[in-house]
């Protein structure tokens, strides 16, 4: 079993002609993003113990006030592989 992309693309037959690696940069909205996993993450959090739904909040308007005050801010890096089918 593949436990990556050029793997299971060799499983497939592929022959790897082009990979990256890449980390896209957010615009301000985009950031927003990391908001967004913090919230859909906190049910799981609180109801682990690992964190206090006060704590959550706090956790929250923190991040979000460094979004909005850095210059830049990336996403997850990202992984990009081209390949073709052997004849």
């Amino acid at each position: 079993m593949a436990n990556n992309l050029a793997g299971r693309m060799q499983q497939l037959g592929l022959s790897i002609k082009a990979q990256q690696a890449f980390t896209p940069l957010l615009d301000k909205n985009a950031r927003k993003s990391h908001l967004m996993s913090l919230r859909d993450l906190s049910p799981s959090l609180v109801s682990s113990c690992l964190i206090e739904q006060n704590d959550i909040k706090t956790l929250s308007q923190c991040l979000e006030n460094e979004l909005a005050s850095v210059d830049t801010v990336s996403l997850y890096q990202m992984f990009q592989a081209v390949g073709v089918k052997a004849s």
